[in-house]
């Protein structure tokens, strides 16, 4: 075990965890975004090292040997996606394209906190009970003004048992780490999604969702600015030159 001098085994073991479920590529090898590819190389190298369980010359555990062989996986896959130029090139589009995600969910956020803090002032404590079948007044200019067009009601046919809102925002697309891809919703629910997608997709294919959307229609994790969340295929349909998938959130 010369090459893990630097490294006891219960410390390879804590870093092979830390990196089997890493999402960026760049943080499963310990590099910055802006390396180079001489240093690409080199963190690929040590990951070897590391985790390759023909590296160790005395006999692993199971479970030990199961674990590094995932972490050797987890950097195989990483380095075979920031090794290649294009792949590399299209991977940081995609790193981009979620900051902006971000940044958008929460100035989102932001709105609706504002909006929700007008509509509370606004309300009047002295203000007698309205009967059960009396409509919602609408909302003071202001508020109104502030309020994002899609999270508008749906009106006539579109009213369903789920709301079912057109709306166009990001979303970043996974399968595993198979490949992703950057596309655009066209109308969400609290259950579904429906979205533009380049390469076909098989019903009940299992895929890893993230957007920025709007916190009335998660169902956990709203104070997040992303959310992320796991869905199965229901269908697939190709209309108007766009192939587009139906996905139920899990």
């Amino acid at each position: 075990m010369s090459k893990q001098a630097e490294l006891t085994r219960e410390e390879i073991a804590a870093l092979a965890k830390s990196i089997i479920d890493e999402d960026d590529h760049y943080v499963a090898l310990g590099l910055r975004r802006d390396c180079s590819h001489e240093a690409l190389r080199k963190a690929y190298r040590l990951a070897i090292q590391r985790y390759h369980p023909l590296s160790y010359k005395e006999e692993l555990d199971g479970a030990l040997r199961h674990l590094l062989g995932q972490a050797f996986h987890r950097s195989q896959q990483a380095f075979s996606i920031l090794s290649m130029t294009s792949r590399r090139r299209a991977y940081d589009k995609m790193l981009d394209v979620r900051a902006k995600l971000e940044s958008s969910s929460r100035r989102l956020r932001d709105v609706q906190s504002a909006i929700e803090q007008m509509d509370s002032k606004a309300a009047s404590p002295a203000e007698a009970p309205r009967p059960a079948e009396a409509t919602r007044p609408p909302d003071p200019p202001a508020a109104r003004a502030a309020v994002p067009e899609y999270l508008s009601a749906p009106k006539g046919k579109e009213r369903r048992r789920v709301q079912r809102l057109a709306l166009r925002i990001p979303i970043v697309v996974s399968l595993g780490y198979k490949w992703q891809e950057v596309t655009e919703t066209r109308d969400v629910s609290q259950l579904a999604v429906r979205f533009c997608l380049s390469r076909v997709v098989e019903p009940g294919t299992l895929l890893r969702l993230e957007l920025g959307l709007p916190r009335q229609l998660r169902t956990r994790n709203h104070e997040d600015s992303l959310y992320i969340v796991y869905g199965y295929v229901l269908y697939a349909t190709h209309q108007k030159g766009e192939r587009l998938a139906v996905v139920e959130f899990v």
